[in-house]
């Protein structure tokens, strides 16, 4: 069932893109190097440190058309609660920011020109997983690389060259580490790495199909929840039952999802407003009107949901339209989300929207979650 909700919005704050939550109430934001801590209640706000930026990033950082355009955010974050060390891709490089020292390290730089990663995946062990995210399709093999306690990268598995182009999320679920790649029908593929062994093939849960392209997903109570991330054919939450090999489609959405937040049993994701496409004979991409009919994107808004998984609702909670300036250059409409959750609060930060570049954070209690 889908329905409207009436989230409560306590805060609404231009340039703080939402990295972290320490507590319920205290949360970390970046902005043009600097990272900064917030209390929620008090609105109080602290300078926890600054990041290197060279003299090209500096200037960059200062433009919001030159952010849009070299993409000067923090992508893919996550939280080392032991270390209070925040991992994240930026600006061509993984990245580390320990906010007890202050220490800022570019550790290392990212293959095949890509500049930035999708997913890092912070394990049980401390270990972390990621997978490249290329730029160029240059037909060489994409990579899962693990970066151990030692701050150590290395190769564990790589894809044969050509069998895949990106990898679009890697997660821990028990002792396995799942894989999701794209993008075209052949390249699409849900793999399972049982116990973390990289030395044999991966099982393959799904494969071959826009339905199974996915950079969102949650396990819950025996089920593999995803969005599809497909700019030909409708978008959807899919459910897939991990011990029947069973998929079907839950809801119909109106656009891809790139990012989104597992919090308990809720998965926050946003919709996208990205190139609404179809392909030609000749394989070719056509770029469609959005006029809700045809194609992956069916609106030019980007939407704010919640999926209830105990509970089988979708809940709509906010939407944005697509400002007017261009995807290929200055980035596709979505929201942002912080790499971990508050039991009472939900940050989102707006990106290539009418509203843009601004942090707002909702209060989930009073949404009744």
């Amino acid at each position: 069932m889908k329905r409207n909700s009436s989230f409560a919005q306590i805060l609404r704050k231009k340039y703080a893109q939402p990295i972290c939550w320490l507590d319920d109430s205290t949360l970390v934001y970046y902005w043009r190097g600097k990272f900064v801590s917030i209390d929620v209640e008090s609105k109080s706000e602290i300078l926890i440190g600054n990041i290197k930026l060279n003299a090209k990033e500096k200037l960059l950082s200062f433009f919001s058309i030159s952010r849009r355009l070299f993409r000067l955010y923090i992508f893919s974050p996550t939280f080392d609660y032991r270390k209070q060390e925040i991992l994240f891709s930026f600006n061509g490089y993984f990245c580390s920011y320990n906010l007890k020292t202050n220490v800022f390290l570019r550790e290392q730089l990212l293959d095949h020109g890509a500049r930035r990663l999708l997913s890092i995946c912070f394990c049980k062990n401390g270990d972390v997983y990621y997978g490249e995210y290329p730029t160029k399709n240059d037909g060489t093999d994409v990579c899962i690389i693990r970066r151990n306690t030692n701050k150590e990268h290395s190769i564990v598995y790589r894809f044969e060259p050509g069998s895949i182009r990106h990898i679009h999320y890697v997660c821990e679920y028990g002792n396995d580490l799942f894989c999701f790649t794209g993008d075209e029908n052949n390249e699409t593929n849900i793999f399972q790495f049982k116990n973390k062994n990289f030395k044999t093939q991966p099982d393959c849960l799904l494969s071959g199909s826009q339905d199974c392209r996915a950079c969102v997903a949650m396990f819950n109570n025996g089920y593999l929840y995803y969005l599809t991330d497909n700019p030909y054919f409708e978008n959807g939450l899919f459910a897939f039952d991990l011990k029947k090999s069973f998929l079907k489609q839950m809801f119909r959405i109106e656009g891809s999802v790139i990012y989104g937040l597992v919090s308990n049993n809720f998965l926050f994701f946003s919709t996208c407003v990205e190139y609404n496409l179809s392909k030609k004979k000749n394989n070719k991409n056509v770029i469609l009107k959005i006029n809700g009919k045809i194609g992956g994107i069916r609106s030019n808004e980007s939407i704010l949901y919640c999926f209830n998984c105990n509970a089988n609702q979708l809940i709509r909670l906010i939407k944005i339209k697509k400002d007017c300036l261009s995807i290929k250059y200055f980035g596709i409409g979505t929201f942002m989300f912080t790499c971990n959750n508050s039991s009472k609060y939900l940050a989102v930060f707006s990106q290539s929207l009418k509203i843009n570049e601004t942090l707002f954070i909702f209060d989930i209690q009073e949404a009744n979650l």
